[in-house]
């Protein structure tokens, strides 16, 4: 998602900045990091999972209604919105195996999709 994009560049964009901090003040430069890594966690991470489940349950449940995808893809789809949905809850079910699942998951449903759609008349 856009979301996750905005996290590595703001990773990125950090680095440097950081590593320039580094040469003259090291406890500087870990409160620094601390903080771009606390925008990119809130960009990236379990919100971007979010994000990312409302997109798809909102996709799949539209394409249950309108019977333009495979029964399948969509349920897969939904699945993987409703993990992004408990996302939002700290700590259940192991959250990073969660969120793991979720984007190994989102990506078998993007190919599939995409392979739907490009082979669709």
């Amino acid at each position: 998602s856009a979301l996750l994009m905005a996290a590595g560049m703001v990773g990125n964009a950090g680095i440097e900045q950081t590593l320039t901090i580094l040469e003259k003040n090291q406890t500087e430069a870990i409160v620094f990091w601390t903080q771009i890594e606390t925008v990119t966690h809130g960009l990236g991470q379990a919100n971007g999972a979010i994000l990312s489940g409302f997109f798809t349950l909102l996709v799949s449940v539209s394409a249950l209604q309108t019977k333009k995808l495979p029964k399948p893809l969509n349920y897969l789809g939904l699945l993987i919105g409703v993990i992004g949905i408990v996302s939002l809850i700290p700590n259940i079910f192991g959250m990073v195996q969660i969120i793991w699942f979720m984007g190994l998951s989102q990506l078998i449903w993007f190919i599939w999709i995409g392979i739907v759609l490009v082979t669709s008349k």
